[in-house]
């Protein structure tokens, strides 16, 4: 989660005009690099979700072959 966290902040700032940095002391400012930490936090999870459904589809689909093949080996 800090590897995101980190990134999404260091995207943030390379998008900011040259010479421009994000002030910390505005509410504002802040306020949207969080909102875009939480977007970020989220694409990830969404991500995260896919890969363990694919796995355990995947494992499924692994068990049901083992099955398969044990019924024809009997």
């Amino acid at each position: 989660m800090k590897k995101i966290v980190s990134d999404t902040l260091y995207e943030a700032q390379a998008k900011m005009p040259a010479g421009q940095n994000w002030n910390l002391n505005s509410k504002s400012a802040c306020d949207t690099l969080a909102e875009t930490i939480v977007a970020k936090l989220r694409r990830s999870y969404k991500d995260i979700e896919k890969q363990i459904a694919q796995a355990s589809c995947c494992e499924e689909q692994a068990k049901a072959l083992r099955e398969r093949i044990e019924f024809f080996e009997d």
